[in-house]
């Protein structure tokens, strides 16, 4: 996960180390050791070590006076810590910000090409690269923006969500996320996660359980690349925002997604502050107008306003990409294929969720010879005309990722995390 230092000159910051984890099995120590970077230091700062009361010093050669007895940071070297305070000497003259990273696992090479020829082909206009995969749609919530909790409650079996993982994974699914309902309440979600991690795709895990920090993170971070808390007042979970430090020394990239209503816009720099504060990124997308549920969609002008200034004073931590906003505003082909929702039946979305149409199911269609399809075609010609500019996140969103132009601002508060490998 990231996690923002600022140090300035004199200033001794302390922290627990759990919220800055690096983990490198060449250190020598078990991958259970949280260990801190002294490779990392800059010019003139020092680390403190304190282990069971018993400080101990180690200080980059610039910040060491003739003669000091602290020893110097070998570049290699690692440190098991439990908590340490950085110092930057008054020597240093500017202010520095850092940013540490949580190792991301690395796909193959074949995949990332097959992504690549993808998009060259089709210009992003035809695969899919996100996936939404509701597991099941059983949930304690009944949020008055949401409609699924008021259909039928359905979970898929495990061999089912398993076979569908694997279609998942021989397709061009770039990035998949577990969601429901509630992920957590379907019975065999360990399985599902360990299946996602095999595939050729990153793994999310989208979840709004109050009870989140009594789950076996330790060993489901090493399945799960990312995930994403729902917080917000529709959920009534706004506790969970205090669970963010404990989730934070998993190594996962966290984020908090919030459905902003039009009376909880007010609410979103506090919100965001926090995030920052706790090395978690946001994403604050409005409250789509869906059949049988309250219309709360925000006055979208000032939503936009407020959210690209946050964006700006918080650009590693807010993930709402600038292209959302200009593509909602597109009279015509402004959303995308290039996300699908699978619902907790195995029946996929198509052309999207909006519509509320099921076209095939995925436990015994293959995705990619359904999505070459001619009725397929005919799905995404009809999206492409379509004037209601619903809002919907991930299909007006997933575009800003593969449009050259719109690129590094999607991409750019994720950047660090895929410098490190998992």
């Amino acid at each position: 996960m990231n996690w923002n230092v600022i140090l300035r000159r004199g200033i001794t910051i302390t922290c627990r180390l759990s919220v800055i984890p690096y983990w490198d099995t060449r250190s020598g120590y078990d991958s259970k050791v949280c260990l801190f970077p002294l490779r990392s230091l800059p010019a003139h700062c020092m680390v403190i070590q304190r282990n069971h009361g018993r400080p101990q010093c180690y200080a980059s050669d610039s910040a060491r006076d003739p003669g000091s007895a602290v020893p110097p940071v070998h570049p290699a070297a690692y440190l098991p810590l439990t908590r340490v305070s950085i110092h930057l000497s008054p020597k240093c003259a500017s202010v520095r910000h850092f940013v540490y990273l949580c190792p991301m696992k690395r796909l193959s090479v074949e995949k990332y090409a097959k992504t690549a020829w993808n998009l060259l082909s089709d210009g992003g206009r035809t695969f899919p690269y996100y996936a939404s995969f509701k597991v099941t749609s059983v949930c304690h919530f009944s949020c008055s923006f949401c409609n699924i909790w008021k259909g039928p409650k359905e979970t898929l079996e495990r061999d089912q969500a398993l076979s569908i993982m694997r279609n998942l994974g021989r397709s061009s699914i770039f990035l998949t996320s577990l969601e429901g309902g509630e992920p957590l309440l379907h019975p065999h979600i360990e399985d599902i996660m360990e299946e996602g991690h095999k595939q050729p795709f990153y793994l999310m895990l989208t979840t709004s359980q109050r009870d989140l920090v009594e789950y076996p993170w330790k060993q489901w971070s090493k399945w799960v690349d990312f995930l994403e808390v729902s917080i917000d007042e529709g959920h009534r979970n706004l506790e969970l925002f205090d669970a963010l430090p404990d989730m934070a020394q998993h190594k996962m990239v966290i984020s908090v997604q919030t459905v902003v209503r039009a009376e909880d816009q007010g609410d979103m720099a506090r919100k965001t502050a926090i995030c920052a504060k706790n090395g978690c990124k946001i994403l604050l997308m409005p409250a789509v107008d869906l059949e049988g549920a309250k219309h709360d969609f925000p006055e979208f002008l000032s939503f936009e306003r407020e959210v690209l200034a946050l964006k700006k004073q918080y650009p590693s931590t807010v993930i709402t990409p600038k292209a959302y906003f200009r593509r909602v505003r597109m009279k015509q082909g402004g959303c995308s294929p290039t996300s699908i929702i699978i619902n907790s039946d195995g029946s996929l979305y198509y052309p999207c969720r909006t519509l509320e149409r099921k076209a095939v199911n995925l436990i015994d269609t293959d995705l990619m010879e359904y999505i070459k399809s001619q009725a397929a075609d005919s799905c995404r010609h009809e999206m492409k005309v379509c004037e209601r500019a619903c809002g919907w996140y991930q299909y007006f969103a997933t575009p800003g990722f593969l449009n050259p132009l719109e690129f590094w601002d999607a991409f750019r508060p994720y950047a660090g995390d895929f410098l490190k490998r998992k």
